[in-house]
């Protein structure tokens, strides 16, 4: 079912197959892409939100380059092969390494033809003077380095004016011709209608007390990118940890309130901060220790790899990497 509606005073969720009332709700709708205004953004650049998103970012990647392949016109190939990644964050700057790697790795030997490989551009464009501004300065100078290595080109305090069918239009005024805009700018939280404006901030966030409940309803939760915790307060990272974290915490303050219990506040400490520049190599500041490399790309993949539900669904996973190595 589509969640339509929430209805404080009903104290009832619509949805596209029938209402619910509620004793108790956790609101955890999380976000979606923000496309910042960009006139044609929403309707001719890629996302990267879910797995659906990432199979056909890699199917067009695949289709590009055939196409490329059989192109005779070299205006019309360099197009086809120049990718633009719109955000400098951590999903702008893993999703450019990544690329790189397949690009490099693996489709030009699948197509290698020497005109495919000198045409290929990937643009990285952010709009800040320095990428992944949440992790320190180290890493961020490390992400830069590694991906100008990769031949990623990064254009920093650089904003996207328009996007255009297969156009992309900067502030400082250049035009670049590109077959793949991907915007990865950041996110905005879900949209849902409710019938208490004051529930909400101005950016559509739910405002919750620090027990994570609703201003409006003590008996609604909200966790995630979702929740916000009012004026004058710093917005939470929009990262999976807090939101698993405030989970625990909605949870277990509604247990307490079933039994009369008094409710637990929610404090938020980061466990770290991981981030891949590609294959063997990835940044991870934990602890205030800052380290980088073949270790950091191995703690990343086990720190992900725990995350996974189930013993059967690890050991694939174990299984396809350890292949995959090979």
């Amino acid at each position: 079912a589509t969640v339509k509606s929430i209805s404080f005073s009903e104290r009832a969720i619509h949805t596209s197959e029938k209402t619910m009332e509620y004793d108790y709700a956790v609101i955890a709708l999380g976000s979606e892409t923000n496309f910042c205004g960009i006139p044609g953004a929403e309707k001719h650049s890629f996302q990267l939100k879910n797995l659906s998103d990432a199979s056909a970012l890699k199917n067009h990647f695949v289709d590009t380059f055939e196409k490329a392949s059989q192109c005779a016109k070299e205006s019309e190939r360099k197009k086809l092969l120049t990718f633009v990644v719109v955000g400098g964050g951590a999903t702008g700057v893993e999703l450019a390494g990544e690329m790189s790697d397949f690009f490099y790795g693996t489709l030009c030997r699948y197509y290698p033809i020497e005109r495919c490989r000198d045409a290929v551009r990937i643009i990285l464009v952010h709009q800040g003077e320095e990428l992944i501004l949440q992790f320190p300065s180290k890493l961020r100078a490390r992400a830069h380095a590694k991906l100008v290595q990769k031949k990623v080109e990064v254009c920093l305090s650089t904003k996207v004016k328009k996007i255009e069918k297969e156009n992309i239009i900067l502030s400082d005024g250049r035009s670049i011709e590109t077959a793949t805009p991907i915007l990865v700018a950041g996110a905005l939280p879900s949209r849902v209608s409710v019938d208490r404006k004051d529930s909400r901030d101005a950016h559509g966030r739910f405002i919750v007390r620090d027990t994570l409940q609703s201003i409006v309803d003590p008996r609604v939760f909200v966790v995630g990118d979702i929740a916000t915790f009012g004026p004058g307060a710093s917005p939470m990272p929009q990262l999976a940890q807090v939101a698993t974290k405030e989970a625990q915490i909605a949870a277990q303050n509604i247990f307490n309130a079933l039994n009369g219990n008094a409710l637990k506040a929610f404090s938020y400490k980061s466990s770290g901060a991981l981030i891949s520049f590609g294959e063997w190599d990835a940044g991870a500041s934990v602890g205030g220790i800052t380290f980088y490399g073949p270790l950091a790309w191995w703690l990343w993949r086990t720190v992900y790899l725990f995350k996974l539900h189930g013993l059967q669904k690890k050991l694939q996973v174990v299984v396809d990497w350890t292949f995959d190595l090979f």
